[in-house]
């Protein structure tokens, strides 16, 4: 799996268990990845280490990979997303469909 694959990987984890995070955790999570800040000005922002911070989104990346390893709520997603598709239904369509009822 190439960096792109893996952080495409990684975002869907993030949106699948964000809420398993605590507050702190989705902040740093979003400032890094989303905003693009460094280390080193989430760290400013933050008021804490560099080290402190580096650990962090290590902590959540690996919490994010184990929620999934656990849960497998993507695995399932892409598994009925595949299956679907084979069948020309559209996921996203049936899935805004229940979503209204």
């Amino acid at each position: 799996m190439n960096k792109i694959d893996q952080e495409q990987n990684l975002e869907q984890f993030y949106f699948a268990y964000k809420n398993l995070l605590t507050e702190k955790q989705r902040n740093i999570y979003e400032l890094y990845f989303f905003e693009d800040l460094s280390i080193n000005e989430i760290a400013e922002l933050q008021n804490v280490s560099k080290t402190n911070i580096f650990r962090t989104i290590k902590k959540i990346i690996g919490l994010l990979k184990g929620y999934e390893d656990k849960l497998h709520l993507i695995k399932q997603y892409n598994y009925i997303k595949k299956n679907l598709s084979k069948k020309n239904i559209n996921f996203d369509s049936l899935l805004e469909e229940i979503q209204h009822e």
